[in-house]
């Protein structure tokens, strides 16, 4: 219900497209798909270049490549009559995923409107609509923002987390673990990682997670905050038949 709720939110969004990929740089899913006719149902399992011009095939591909090593990539892209219309974001996927995301803005649609405007507006669909749980902390660890994906995973509400230490919805014997890990990140050690932690359902039982915490500085490379992309172990076993 969640991830549609997503796809009916980009695909009312006009100009916007999402490509969900794997590692083998196949469509898993797609919503909002308008790219030279290509019908998003037709192109789960295909390669993601397929539902681009054969022009903009090669520097998608750097792209692609460059989010499958955990790096993110704009590139302007011709569309079949040669002109840059569109511009395609890639970045790596969650934690816990193998694959990557790639954000597709029609810039005649959007009227060349502020990449930055559109690409808050896109994360903010993607934030509150999301099947995987994320949050925003601050530099102390504590949540500023957390989805309903988050929210449901841990069994509590959202106005309850925010406010709250992450660590404390995690297992005791993981906290210290997991504050030294986000020292780290503080003091520019790491820009991200990746780790299994076990949080603390509100009925008590443990609910493990593959997490992936990121960096976020300001200007001077200074961490001012960090996100958080929380998947469910289980539920991700189960996704991949394993």
């Amino acid at each position: 219900m969640v991830a549609a709720a997503l796809g009916g939110a980009i695909d009312d969004t006009p100009g916007l497209s999402v490509l969900v990929f794997d590692r083998e740089l196949r469509v898993r899913a797609v919503a909002g798909i308008d790219l030279g006719s290509a019908e998003g149902a037709l192109l789960i399992g295909r390669p993601v270049v397929h539902a681009f011009p054969l022009a903009a095939r090669r520097p998608l591909a750097a792209a692609l490549a460059a989010a499958l090593e955990g790096a993110e990539r704009t590139v302007a892209l011709p569309d079949a009559e040669g002109a840059e219309r569109l511009e395609a974001t890639c970045r790596p996927a969650v934690a816990g995923v193998p694959g990557g995301v790639c954000v597709v803005r029609d810039l005649e649609v959007l009227g060349g409107g502020s990449l930055l405007v559109e690409a808050q507006r896109a994360f903010e669909i993607t934030f509150r609509h999301s099947p995987i749980g994320q949050g925003l902390l601050s530099r102390t660890g504590r949540w500023l923002r957390v989805n309903g994906a988050l929210a449901e995973l841990l069994g509590r509400p959202e106005e309850e987390l925010v406010g709250a230490e992450a660590v404390d919805a995690m297992h005791p014997e993981d906290r210290e673990d997991e504050r030294e890990r986000l020292r780290t990140l503080v003091d520019g050690v790491d820009d991200h990682y990746v780790v299994g932690t076990r949080f603390l359902h509100v009925d008590g039982h443990v609910v493990r997670t593959h997490t992936r915490m990121t960096r976020i500085t300001d200007e001077d490379e200074i961490a001012r905050g960090f996100v958080a992309q929380v998947v469910d172990a289980a539920a991700w076993r189960r996704f991949r038949g394993g």
